[in-house]
């Protein structure tokens, strides 16, 4: 069983489904103790200790965060990018670090192709 630290502030937010796949894995959740709210690295450092993976969204996961966090194995970031976590520092702890591909590309796509065909004639040179 790991310990799964949800420091994401939309996370559940929505759906259940998510953290009850992770519960129904074996997994303990521990969710964001401020509730839906994004998190800053000083409000994470002290649940991190108890963490074998990280789901976050934009919060910094930084250095202290990372050192904080003796147990982890994984971050995942839910969105496209890692920019918000120190990747560089995480492999130095042999911490993988994942992210959501393929999830938000297609409707941001598809709202592109939305706005230029409405206003495709204005846009004709």
């Amino acid at each position: 069983m790991s310990d799964i630290l949800i420091t994401s502030e939309y996370f559940g937010k929505f759906s259940p489904e998510a953290r009850e796949l992770l519960c129904k894995a074996g997994h303990r959740v521990i969710d964001n103790p401020y509730g839906h709210k994004a998190l800053t690295p000083e409000e994470i450092i002290p649940y991190a200790a108890k963490a074998d993976a990280m789901i976050c969204d934009l919060e910094r996961i930084n250095k202290d965060v990372i050192d904080a966090a003796k147990k982890l194995k994984i971050i995942s970031r839910r969105g496209v990018g890692v920019d918000s976590v120190d990747v560089d520092y995480a492999a130095e702890k042999n911490i993988a670090v994942a992210r959501t591909l393929g999830v938000v590309e297609p409707p941001v796509a598809d709202l592109s192709w939305r706005i230029f065909s409405t206003f495709r004639e204005k846009l004709a040179c």
